[in-house]
Parts: C-alpha cells; sequence; structure tokens
C-alpha cells in the first residue's frame, strides 16, 4: 500500500489521521512534495521525521510542518530563520513557538510576521506592550487587542 505508484492514494493516507506515524515516516520520503506536505502538517508524524522535513528543500513542506501543532518548539526556533517569509508567519501562529523565538519574529522587517505575533495569544505580555508602539497601525491595534483581551479573561 505505503510503495503504491499511485499519486491519490498516497496522498489520501498522507492526510488520512488514521495512518500510523510508521507509515507516514516512509511517506516522508516520497518524491512528490504534496506528500511530503501532508506528511508534515500530519498529527502523528514523529517529532524526528518533523526535524528532517524542516529541512526539506519545498518551501511548502517546511511551513506545514511550521504550522504543526507537534512541532517541537527547537525546531519552530530553526524554522523561523527560514528565508521565506511565509514559513516565519506559520511558526509565529504555532501555539507551541517559544517566547524567545516569537521575540526576535517580533522584530522581524516583515509586517505580516510581526502582526502575526501579535494576535498570537502566547505571545508575553511585555513582548505586546513594545508590538503596541510598533509604527505599523495595524500591528499596534491587534498588540493592543491582544492585551485588552487578556485583561477581560482575568
Amino acid at each position: 500500500m505505503i510503495l503504491d505508484k499511485d499519486y491519490e492514494n498516497r496522498f489520501e493516507i498522507s492526510h488520512n489521521p488514521k495512518t500510523p506515524p510508521e507509515t507516514l515516516v516512509k511517506l516522508s520520503k516520497d518524491k512528490n512534495n504534496v506528500i511530503r506536505q501532508g506528511v508534515g502538517c500530519h498529527p502523528s508524524t514523529p517529532p524526528e521525521t518533523l526535524a528532517k522535513l524542516a529541512n526539506d528543500r519545498n518551501r511548502h513542506v517546511r511551513q506545514q510542518v511550521a504550522k504543526n501543532s507537534n512541532t517541537p518548539p527547537e525546531i519552530l526556533k530553526k524554522l523561523a530563520d527560514d528565508k521565506n517569509c511565509w514559513t516565519g508567519v506559520s511558526v509565529a501562529m504555532n501555539k507551541n513557538t517559544p517566547a524567545e523565538t516569537l521575540k526576535k519574529l517580533a522584530q522581524d522587517e516583515d509586517e505580516v510576521i510581526r502582526w502575526i505575533v501579535a494576535k498570537n495569544y502566547n505571545t508575553p505580555v511585555s513582548l505586546l506592550k513594545k508590538l503596541a508602539e510598533d509604527e505599523n497601525k495595524d500591528i499596534k491595534e491587534m498588540a493592543k487587542r491582544n492585551i485588552n483581551e487578556r485583561k477581560k479573561i482575568k
């Protein structure tokens, strides 16, 4: 089944929530980047495999790893340095991104990345306060909104 030459079957397997980790490990070596993307975003992909996919030559595969809620923090930290801005956006959105990585991303020249950091509920308040003084109006507003939402919850 796993060595199936039919793209559609491999695609379905890589996106099936019941696919076991050992099958995902095999699929992570597929020549087709869309199959590897499916493995990169799959919740059952083992951390070691996510680490390998974080070095994939295809930016879309790296983005999927950055989006995966099971990607270990140390891999997210590495992906924050990716040259592709959309990988940085995905890291900034991930709930497991460590505070130190969010701090680094909050200084990124890309306004979309800074806005996503301002939106991330796990961004420390001290960092949100700095983003609330960003030169970009939208980033300022998002940081202030995030701070205010936290005050409502307390």
